[in-house]
């Protein structure tokens, strides 16, 4: 069974929190009014960050699978997704 999907609505474009982690949302709408949406920890754009164990550095990579669809309607951002 497929989950329902889930709806957050701005009237103004600004930022958004994914639901998951609660990172800002990068989000894009083409002409055609709709786009998609991705967790700014996604692996579309994964931050390395540095860490020590034991004395030694090592490169951890932190990243969030949340994606969604939007959608411009008279003027408000709408993203849908499933949780």
């Amino acid at each position: 069974m497929r989950k329902p999907l889930k709806t957050v609505i701005r009237k103004k474009s600004g930022s958004f929190l994914c639901p998951v982690c609660t990172n800002t949302i990068i989000w894009t709408c083409s002409l055609g009014n709709s786009g998609y949406a991705y967790c700014s920890k996604s692996l579309h754009a994964t931050q390395t960050v540095k860490e020590r164990k034991n004395g030694i550095e090592t490169k951890i990579k932190y990243h969030c699978e949340w994606t969604g669809k939007v959608k411009r309607k008279n003027g408000k951002i709408i993203i849908t997704f499933r949780s």
